[in-house]
């Protein structure tokens, strides 16, 4: 069964450095496909805010053309303007010819070749079930991870879809939330991977870059919660800064998660 990997990157430093090693491990048959570049704000992402089309400026471009000369397994799609995050996705999947699972990983999102391997197998013992869901370690500083359920970070009622069972010809009608045009999900439930160990970290707020780029993207004014992201960067420096854990109510400092959010420093 073929796994192929989906990610968008633009200034994906470092994080889009450290799947190759997870892949290359991998006794499975795969192929990593990656769009570069400004998604519009358009389709279901049409609340972000608009950015001069460009490639990477941190260095992942070069990075990126230099690992699929090294790897053929690699494929890259760039643009300095893609029209929107579904033409993104879309594009990359157009030209699989073959069944098997699409697995989208963002640049951020980090995976082991075990939780890899073990996800397929999953698959491949129960043809059934047509996707996954799954639940995350959700990192807002170098150190600090979201430890609560059912909120931000971990909602179930939308997050995570990563893994669908995938036929020539499909098609996506959305990225936030993913969804798949004519399917109909038969899961592997947020409880079924957790047990078997298939939680994932998520660098979502690692950096100070992570943080003022989305700053600048989510804190759109078509965006109607964007005022939320206004000072985030100040406010995630206070976070670093903190010395009482846990934290009972996360949103004092990072606004845009909601009320019941905790968060420790690991």
């Amino acid at each position: 069964m073929k796994i192929t990997f989906l990610t968008m990157a633009l200034d994906a430093m470092p994080f889009i450095t450290r799947h190759i090693e997870q892949f290359e491990k991998l006794k499975l048959d795969w192929e990593w496909r990656i769009a570069e570049g400004v998604a519009s704000p358009s389709h279901c992402t049409k609340w972000c805010a608009p950015m001069v089309p460009r490639l990477s400026l941190d260095g992942t471009t070069g990075y990126l053309e230099a690992l699929t000369n090294w790897d053929p397994r690699v494929k890259l799609w760039q643009r300095e303007q893609w029209n929107g995050k579904l033409h993104m996705l879309n594009t990359m999947c157009l030209s699989i010819r073959e069944p098997g699972l699409v697995w989208e990983i963002d640049a951020d999102e980090m995976w082991t070749a075990d939780q890899i391997t073990y996800m397929a197998a999953m698959f491949r013992k129960n043809a059934k079930k047509n996707c996954a869901h799954f639940r995350c370690h959700y990192h807002v500083g170098k150190d600090i991870v979201i430890t609560s359920r059912g909120g931000y970070g971990n909602n179930d009622a939308y997050e995570w879809k990563r893994v669908w069972r995938w036929d020539p010809g499909m098609s996506w009608e959305s990225h936030e939330p993913p969804r798949i045009a004519g399917f109909t999900e038969q899961p592997f439930t947020h409880k079924e991977t957790e047990k078997a160990g298939l939680v994932f970290n998520h660098y979502a707020y690692a950096t100070e870059a992570q943080v003022a780029f989305k700053e600048h993207y989510y804190g759109s004014p078509n965006n109607e919660a964007g005022k939320l992201y206004l000072n985030a960067v100040e406010n995630w420096r206070k976070l670093q800064l903190n010395r009482e854990w846990p934290i009972a109510q996360l949103n004092e400092f990072l606004p845009w998660v909601g009320d019941g959010v905790r968060a420790e420093r690991l």
